[in-house]
C-alpha cells in the first residue's frame, strides 16, 4: 500500500511539472515555427561553441580545452548547480556522471567515484579547494560538514574519474574534484539571497568584487549564514542534526604586470553542529568546528611561453564537543603547512610538447585523544614530471611519473601514459594506464582506545584475564606495519558533440587493488564462568585491528550526457554503474557492497525568452547493503532502491543595475520520506530524508 501511495504521488508531481514544463513551450515552439531558417541556424553554431570552448585545469594544473584532456572529466559549472536547486555541494556533485552522492543525516554525507565507502569516508578520492587538498589525514577522506566553501561561491566544479596519482600523489586513487570558486576581478560581480525554507532554513549569502581603478590590484569577499534543524527521523520521529554556522572567505590578486599574477586567499568556516544520539547518557552532543585556511601563490607567463607557480598554504582545523552540560572539550586539532610548484616549458620535436615537471614538501599534525601519544605528525615530499606531446592534430600522448615520499611508510612511485586521438574537434578517444597509492589514515595506523573494567568488577574477574593490567573489555588498536594500498588502472573512453549541441561522455575503467586495509576482529576475546552461578558471561579482551590482506577488482561505466535541445530545453544526464569484487583473508565485505551498482540522474530545464524557469531532476541509486566498518561481525543494513524528484520553478526579472530572481525549490517530491545510508558510529537508525521546500530571492550584477 505504501509503495502505492508513493507511485500515485510520483504521478501527480510528474504531471504537474509536464504541465508546467508544456504550457510555456507551445509558446516557443509557434515563435520557432515562424522564426527564419537562419535564426535557428545561428543557434547551432551558439550551442555548438558553448560545448567545444569548456577549459579545464585538473587535468594538468595547466589551462587546456576540454577536448583535449586525455582524462575521464567531467565539468559542473555554476549555471547547472543554480537550475538544480541544490544548496550543498556533495548534492552539486550528483550532477556528475560517476559520482556517488548520498546523505547520512543533515551535517554527514557520503560521496565516492568508483565505489569502496567506507562509512561516510571515501579514502580513495582526492577533494581540492583553489588547488588545496580537504583530505582529512585522521580519518582518511572528506569531512563534508566542515568545508569551507559556500555553494553560491562555485564557479565551476572539474570531476576527474580515474586516478590523479602523477600530479596530486597519494589518495586520487579513484578520482578528483577540483571545486573552483569565483574569482577577484575589475569586471563588477555581485550578489545577495535570502533563503527560508523548511525543517527552520534559514539562510543568506552574498558576495562582491572589488577593485582599485587600474584593475592591478583585486579582491572579491564572500559571506554566507545557514540555520536549520536538519531532517533526521527514526520512525517519524525527529532526531537532532541541525547546524549553525557561517563561511566568510577573502581572494585577492595582484597583477603587477600583465604576465604575472600574485593571489592571497583566506577561508574561514565557523560554529555549532548537532551529531545525533539518542544514548541516555548524551541526548543531545554539539560540536563546535573552525575550519581555516589561508593560500599564497605566484603565476608567472615568460616571453617564451613558459609558465611557473610556486604556492603554499596553511590549513588549520580544531573541533570540540560540547554535552549537555554546556562544557567543551578539545576533540580534534589539525594542521597542515605546504608548498608546492611547477613550471611548463613548450618546445618543438617531431611535435608540440608541453614539458611539465613539478614538487612539493609538505607537514601534517593531528591532535586526538584516539591515536598513540594523543598525537601524530609526519611529513610528504614528492617530486614528478609529466609530458604532454602532441604528435599532429589528431594523435597525441600524455606520459607522467612521480616519486613521493611519506614519513610514516615506503616512498611510492606513481605512473600514468594516455594516448588521444581526435579524427576531429568534436570527437576523441582516449586509452590509458596508470597506478595509484592510498596512504593509510592516521587511525588505520595509531588508533589506541579501549573500555577498560569497571573498578568493581577487577577484583572479580583479575584472576581469569590472560594478560597484565589494565584489563580491556573492548579495544580497538592500529597497525604500525601498514603500506599504502595499491591499485592499477585501465581506462578507455569517447568525449563527443552530436547534432551540434549534445556533448556525451562515455569511460569504462578496469582497476585492481592490493593491499587493501581492513578493520577485522583480531581476537574474539574470552568468557568467564563465575562459582555462582555457573553461568559463562563475556566476551572480555575483544580487539579490533586492522588488516592488509585484502584484493579487489572493480568495473566502473560512467555516461554523461549535456544538451541544448532548443533555444529554451536543457538536458542534463549521467548514468553510472560499478561492480566491485573482494577477496582475501579479513577483507572488508563492505567494499564490495556499500556502494550501488547503478545509480544516475536526468534533469530537464525550461527558460522562456520572459525569464520564467522551470527545472525537473530525477535521481535513482540501487539498492545496497551496508555493511558495519566499525564492527564487522554484525549483520548488514539494507537501503531499498529509491527515486528522487526534485523540482524548481522561478521568475528571473531585468532591472537598471542587474537581475532579480525568485524562485521555489521542492526537494525529495517522489516520495514523504526515504532512507539513503545508514551511520554505524551514532546510536541511531537509518534517517529518513524528507520532501522538503524552500523559497529564494536574489539580486545579481
Amino acid at each position: 500500500m505504501a509503495r502505492t501511495k508513493g507511485w500515485i504521488r510520483f504521478r501527480r508531481w510528474s504531471l504537474l511539472l509536464a504541465l508546467v514544463l508544456t504550457l510555456p513551450a507551445f509558446g516557443a515552439a509557434k515563435a520557432q515555427a515562424t522564426a527564419a531558417e537562419d535564426e535557428f541556424e545561428d543557434f547551432s553554431e551558439i550551442a555548438l561553441e558553448e560545448l567545444l570552448n569548456v577549459t579545464v585545469i585538473s587535468a594538468s594544473k595547466l589551462e587546456q580545452d576540454l577536448s583535449d584532456s586525455p582524462n575521464a572529466i567531467w565539468v559542473i559549472t555554476a549555471e547547472d548547480i543554480r537550475r538544480a536547486g541544490v544548496r550543498t555541494i556533495p548534492e552539486a556533485l550528483s550532477l556528475a556522471p560517476g559520482v556517488y552522492v548520498a546523505r547520512m543525516y543533515g551535517t554527514k554525507w557520503v560521496v565516492t567515484i568508483g565505489g569502496f565507502a567506507f562509512n561516510n569516508y571515501s579514502n580513495k578520492l582526492l577533494v581540492l579547494v583553489d588547488g588545496v587538498s580537504q583530505y582529512a589525514p585522521l580519518f582518511g577522506g572528506v569531512e563534508w560538514e566542515y568545508f569551507p566553501v559556500g555553494i553560491d561561491e562555485v564557479e565551476r566544479i572539474e570531476v576527474i574519474r580515474g586516478t590523479g596519482g602523477v600530479l596530486y600523489g597519494a589518495n586520487a586513487a579513484n578520482g578528483v574534484i577540483n571545486i573552483i570558486t569565483k574569482s577577484p576581478s575589475r569586471e563588477p560581480s555581485s550578489y545577495v539571497n535570502v533563503r527560508g525554507g523548511t525543517q527552520s532554513l534559514r539562510e543568506t549569502n552574498a558576495g562582491a568584487n572589488l577593485s582599485t581603478d587600474d584593475g592591478v590590484i583585486s579582491a572579491r569577499l564572500a559571506v554566507t549564514y545557514t540555520e536549520d534543524e536538519g531532517f533526521g527521523m527514526k520512525n517519524g520521529e525527529t532526531i537532532q542534526d541541525g547546524k549553525n554556522f557561517h563561511v566568510v572567505s577573502l581572494r585577492t590578486s595582484i597583477a603587477p604586470t600583465e604576465s604575472a599574477l600574485i593571489s592571497l586567499d583566506a577561508r574561514y568556516r565557523g560554529g555549532p553542529f548537532e551529531t545525533p544520539n539518542v544514548s541516555t547518557a548524551k541526548p543531545e552532543v554539539w560540536k563546535n568546528l573552525e575550519n581555516a585556511f589561508y593560500r599564497a601563490r605566484w603565476d608567472q607567463t615568460l616571453d617564451s611561453g613558459a609558465q611557473f607557480y610556486i604556492q603554499s598554504y596553511y590549513w588549520r582545523m580544531l573541533l570540540q564537543e560540547r554535552d549537555d552540560t554546556a562544557r567543551y572539550e578539545d576533540s580534534e586539532d589539525s594542521e597542515i603547512a605546504d608548498v608546492e610548484f611547477q613550471a611548463m616549458v613548450p618546445f618543438e620535436a617531431a611535435g608540440s610538447h608541453r614539458f611539465i615537471f613539478g614538487g612539493g614538501y609538505r607537514t601534517i599534525r593531528d591532535e586526538q585523544f584516539i591515536l598513540k601519544d594523543g598525537e601524530q605528525d609526519y611529513t610528504v615530499a614528492n617530486g614528478y614530471f609529466h609530458d604532454e606531446w602532441s604528435f599532429n592534430d589528431q594523435w597525441s600522448l600524455n606520459a607522467g611519473l612521480k616519486y613521493e615520499s611519506i614519513s610514516l611508510v615506503d616512498p611510492t612511485w606513481q605512473w600514468r601514459g594516455a594516448i588521444l586521438y581526435q579524427p576531429t574537434r568534436e570527437h576523441g578517444f582516449r586509452l590509458a594506464a596508470s597506478n595509484a597509492y592510498r596512504s593509510p589514515a592516521l587511525t588505520e595506523m595509531y588508533q589506541n582506545i579501549g573500555a577498560e573494567l569497571p573498578d568493581a568488577l577487577v577484583p572479580l574477574l583479575a584472576g581469569s584475564w590472560p594478560t597484565p593490567p589494565p584489563y580491556y573489555i573492548v579495544q580497538v588498536l592500529g597497525n604500525e606495519d601498514l603500506e599504502p594500498e595499491q591499485i592499477l588502472s585501465y581506462e578507455a573512453g569517447y568525449r563527443g558533440i552530436w547534432f551540434d549541441r549534445m556533448k556525451i561522455d562515455v569511460s569504462y575503467a578496469y582497476k585492481q587493488y592490493d593491499n587493501l586495509i581492513s578493520f577485522y576482529l583480531a581476537d574474539e576475546g574470552f568468557y568467564v564462568t563465575p562459582p555462582f552461578p555457573p553461568t559463562p558471561f563475556g566476551p572480555f579482551g575483544l580487539v579490533y585491528g586492522y588488516s592488509q590482506q585484502g584484493e579487489a577488482t572493480s568495473q566502473n561505466l560512467d555516461v554523461g550526457i549535456s544538451a541544448r535541445i532548443t533555444r529554451s530545453f536543457r538536458v542534463l544526464a549521467n548514468y553510472s554503474h560499478v561492480d566491485i569484487e573482494v577477496d582475501g583473508p579479513n577483507a572488508f565485505e563492505g567494499f564490495e557492497k556499500n556502494s550501488p551498482e547503478n545509480y544516475g540522474m536526468i534533469g530537464l530545464g525550461y527558460t522562456h525568452e520572459r525569464g520564467f524557469m522551470a527545472d525537473v531532476s530525477a535521481y535513482y541509486v540501487d539498492e545496497i547493503e551496508i555493511f558495519n566498518a566499525e564492527d564487522p561481525t554484525a549483520p548488514p543494513f539494507k537501503i531499498d532502491a529509491y527515486w528522487r524528484l526534485d523540482a524548481r520553478l522561478a521568475q528571473s526579472v531585468k532591472m537598471r543595475d542587474g537581475e532579480l530572481e525568485i524562485g521555489v525549490v521542492g526537494t525529495n517530491l517522489a516520495d514523504e520520506w526515504h532512507e539513503e545510508y545508514v551511520d554505524f558510529s551514532q546510536d541511531v537508525d537509518p534517517f529518513q530524508v524528507r520532501t522538503g521546500y524552500y523559497g529564494y530571492i536574489e539580486y545579481r550584477r
